[in-house]
């Protein structure tokens, strides 16, 4: 009997199940679109949340279906649909840096994407829509930018930008305000203050500074700051570029006074 393609989560001691195919081979490894391409696990998400595939050791038993069971392939064809869905939901270019000693913050992370924009070249009253479809990567930006900064503790300072090439608009830019700058305060703990944005239409290669304030009190002085953003072949005419920024403490240095960090109330988003 052919032995079935199957997806399944991995148990929860981190284990692939016994239920699968011994043969390391038939173990394919992360892919989905929760998951990222390059292959990294951000340390606060568990490896047992990321759908895997692999060739099991037979049929399950439908009268005992274990609990990391989630379907099997009923044929070439369906293994191959679901492989083109994935991937296309993975179709981003992505890049992330963290940099310390060498902005004006003690460290700061900035996580990129560029990605075709579908309303290039024409004017859509519908835009609101495009939102809903950049959530995903709005969640794998914030992941990989969490991650690169070493986990969530310390984050206290972000901000997002966008650009459109140059068969865009500066509408177009604004699809980013809700996917970015949500994905980021769902992910950080007290984050209540709206994450400062910037946009623009420009040409490739282009700068934007991406501006940045405190995460739960936008009062704060001392986290007023921004991140310039160069990339030598983007945005081209047809992209947009979206970018998210996140720092772990104060300028260096700082001294302008006003609220202060241990003085935060943390209510408004303001104070």
């Amino acid at each position: 009997m052919a032995q079935p393609i199957v997806k399944y989560t991995l148990t929860k001691q981190g284990r692939i199940p016994e239920w699968l195919s011994s043969d390391s081979r038939a173990f394919a490894g992360e892919h989905s679109i929760s998951g990222n391409k390059d292959g990294y696990i951000p340390r606060y998400e568990s490896p047992q949340s990321r759908i895997m595939l692999g060739i099991a050791a037979g049929d399950p038993d439908p009268d005992g279906t274990p609990d990391d069971y989630i379907g099997t392939f009923a044929n070439k064809t369906a293994l191959q649909t679901y492989l083109v869905t994935v991937g296309n939901a993975l179709k981003y270019k992505t890049t992330t840096n963290t940099v310390t000693g060498v902005q004006t913050s003690v460290t700061t992370g900035l996580s990129t994407a560029w990605d075709a924009n579908p309303y290039a070249g024409g004017y859509y009253q519908d835009l609101q829509s495009g939102m809903e479809t950049l959530k995903e990567l709005g969640l794998m930006l914030t992941d990989r930018l969490i991650f690169s900064l070493g986990g969530i503790e310390g984050i206290d300072g972000y901000g997002k930008g966008a650009v459109a090439g140059e068969n865009g608009e500066l509408e177009h830019t604004a699809l980013w305000h809700v996917p970015g700058g949500y994905a980021m305060r769902q992910r950080l703990k007290n984050s209540k203050a709206i994450v400062p944005s910037a946009m623009k239409v420009a040409g490739m290669g282009s700068s934007i500074d991406i501006p940045l304030g405190h995460t739960n009190a936008a009062y704060v002085r001392s986290h007023f700051d921004a991140y310039e953003v160069n990339v030598s072949d983007s945005p081209r005419a047809n992209e947009i570029m979206f970018c998210l920024a996140m720092t772990k403490g104060p300028r260096i240095h700082s001294r302008m006074g006003g609220l202060e960090v241990a003085d935060v109330k943390g209510d408004d988003g303001l104070r």
